[in-house]
């Protein structure tokens, strides 16, 4: 498949693999993955508390904490560089594990506070920063390696998702009960919004920044995925598709496409240039009505572009795009 970008370039996503390349047994429920930067291996998180690292292509695992949290594992979140791994639970804590070469887990930090679960997480892009998102409606800012920490009421009610820029002094908010998204500025104290996105016509679940910070995309229980400008909160883009919630979405490496889950079971990915939908994809749910999920992610790394989509089956879905050619 290929795309025109008004960069100057073409750029092919390679889609032979599909429709699904793995399908992979776990030993539990799954709720969250996150794909290494450097490809070498995905994260996955289960209902029980356990995180476990296995190996990308051939998913041998290689580090677990069987008791990481004493309940279920909400988000995770590598580090840029690979050497951290961040999960977050119902248990209301947010902790740090030290990823070693040979992919071993070590208990480095737990981030307390919290009065309600914690929803989600983000590291800044220099890493020395974990952001959190909680269903007491506030922002945890935790400084890694110390006990530095502050909180932002963020929202009236529970917080969805955080999302750091790449300056790393800008992060985004998204509020599941006040339908809101904001963006912060970081280098005041305390921290001060700095815009508001229109409010959804339902639950927000998710917003995500594009990598080259000009776009925001949300979605949650309304069904459509929303894309506006980060400079004056201009609706760019309404993508109809999507039968139920959309959970999670995320941008590739250019911006200029957009990946979506949803709990209808399909994965889709979005052209931005032509406001479109480039492919869907049916998740093996192979339940009537299909179990609900609402996580993945996307990566390209130096091994290739992955998608990882953990299952409530006790399965995990992968997807290799190949690499993007330019």
């Amino acid at each position: 498949m290929f795309r025109a970008s008004n960069d100057g370039t073409v750029r092919r996503w390679d889609i032979a693999p599909l429709p699904m390349q793995q399908l992979v047994d776990l030993p539990g429920p799954a709720k969250a993955a996150a794909l290494a930067p450097n490809g070498q291996y995905v994260a996955v998180g289960f209902d029980s508390g356990a995180v476990r690292l296995y190996t990308l292509p051939d998913m041998r695992l290689v580090g677990e904490q069987e008791k990481a949290h004493s309940s279920d594992v909400k988000r995770l979140s590598f580090n840029a560089a690979g050497t951290l791994l961040a999960s977050a639970s119902h248990d209301k804590t947010a902790k740090l594990w030290a990823v070693a070469p040979d992919g071993t887990l070590t208990a480095q930090q737990t981030f307390s506070g919290h009065t309600g679960s914690v929803h989600a997480l983000a590291f800044s892009p220099d890493g020395t920063l974990l952001a959190t998102a909680s269903y007491d409606g506030r922002i945890g800012l935790f400084t890694v390696g110390t006990e530095e920490q502050r909180f932002i009421d963020a929202h009236g009610g529970n917080v969805a998702s955080v999302a750091f820029d790449a300056s790393g002094s800008r992060l985004l908010s998204a509020g599941i009960d006040d339908k809101i998204v904001r963006l912060w500025n970081l280098s005041t104290d305390p921290p001060t919004p700095l815009q508001a996105f229109p409010p959804a016509q339902d639950q927000r679940l998710w917003a995500s920044l594009s990598p080259d910070g000009h776009t925001m995309a949300s979605v949650g229980r309304s069904l459509v995925v929303d894309v506006y400008a980060t400079r004056d909160a201009r609706l760019l883009h309404r993508l109809v598709g999507h039968e139920q919630a959309v959970f999670r979405a995320i941008f590739s490496p250019d911006s200029q496409q957009l990946a979506t889950v949803s709990g209808d079971t399909t994965l889709r990915l979005w052209d931005l240039g032509s406001s479109g939908e480039l492919f869907s994809l049916r998740l093996p749910t192979h339940r009537n009505p299909p179990v609900p999920l609402w996580d993945f992610d996307l990566r390209c790394t130096p091994t290739g572009c992955w998608i990882a989509v953990p299952l409530t089956r006790g399965k995990l879905a992968l997807y290799d795009f190949g690499r993007i050619d330019e």
